[in-house]
C-alpha cells in the first residue's frame, strides 16, 4: 500500500471513529474492516475527502440494510429509550 493510500485509509478510519455512534455502517468500518479492505474500497480516490465519500457510499448501503433488519425506531414505554422495533430495549 502506498503512503498516499495509507493516509487515505487513516482519514477514513478517523472519520469512522468520529461518526461511530451516528450510524451502524461507520461502526462496522471500525469493527470489521482491515486497512487492506478499506484500501481496496477507496483505491481510486484522489483525495481524503473522496476516500471518505467512497466509503460513505458503502456505509449508506450497510445502514439501509441494518434499518431494514431492525425495523422502525420505537420508544420503550418504561425507560423511553429508542431502539429498533425488531430488537429488545437495550436498557430494560
Amino acid at each position: 500500500m502506498s503512503e498516499e493510500n495509507i493516509s487515505f485509509v487513516e482519514a477514513v478510519k478517523k472519520h469512522a471513529i468520529e461518526h461511530y455512534e451516528d450510524s451502524f455502517g461507520w461502526s462496522e468500518v471500525i469493527e470489521c474492516y482491515s486497512d487492506d479492505d478499506i484500501a481496496n474500497i477507496i483505491e481510486t480516490a484522489c483525495t481524503p475527502a473522496e476516500a471518505i465519500q467512497m466509503m460513505g457510499e458503502l456505509v449508506g448501503v450497510r445502514d439501509e440494510r441494518y434499518s431494514e433488519a431492525i425495523g422502525p425506531m420505537v420508544e420503550c414505554p418504561d425507560c423511553k429509550t429508542k431502539f429498533g422495533e425488531n430488537t429488545c430495549c437495550p436498557k430494560c
